[in-house]
């Protein structure tokens, strides 16, 4: 019997199939949203004068724009994660060391740049 063959057995054998992480993530996303809900409405709740806010500009205008370093670096993180998911997809290079260096290093550099830009571009 070849490597190959006895591979294919033994997969055949085992009768546990693992749950792709999306489902996983789904579900835990399921089962978070509905406690952060309950939680929010029973410590915090809506402002009272919600209605009357949406009608401001500024109303929006604060979830956009709450600090402008903390917004850019979230920028940044957000740009650093996209990117670095689409390059994985290209990537022949699957070390651990490499993936732990050169991901950690870009996301930190474009994570520092949209602090840094968000401070000089956001602020008004």
């Amino acid at each position: 019997m070849d490597t190959d063959q006895l591979i294919r057995t033994l997969a055949a054998d085992n009768p546990h199939r693992a749950r792709p992480v999306g489902f996983v993530l789904a579900l835990a996303l399921l089962a978070a949203a509905p406690v952060s809900l309950l939680m929010f409405f029973a410590e915090l709740g809506v402002r009272p004068d919600v209605m009357t806010a949406m009608h401001n500009p500024f109303f929006d205008l604060k979830f956009a724009v709450t600090r402008p370093a903390a917004a850019g670096a979230m920028a940044g993180l957000l740009s650093a994660g996209l990117a670095a998911t689409v390059y994985a997809s290209h990537c022949t290079d699957d070390s651990p060391l490499f993936v732990a260096t050169w991901y950690s290093l870009a996301t930190a550099l474009v994570t520092a740049l949209g602090a840094l830009l968000g401070s000089k571009l956001l602020r008004f």
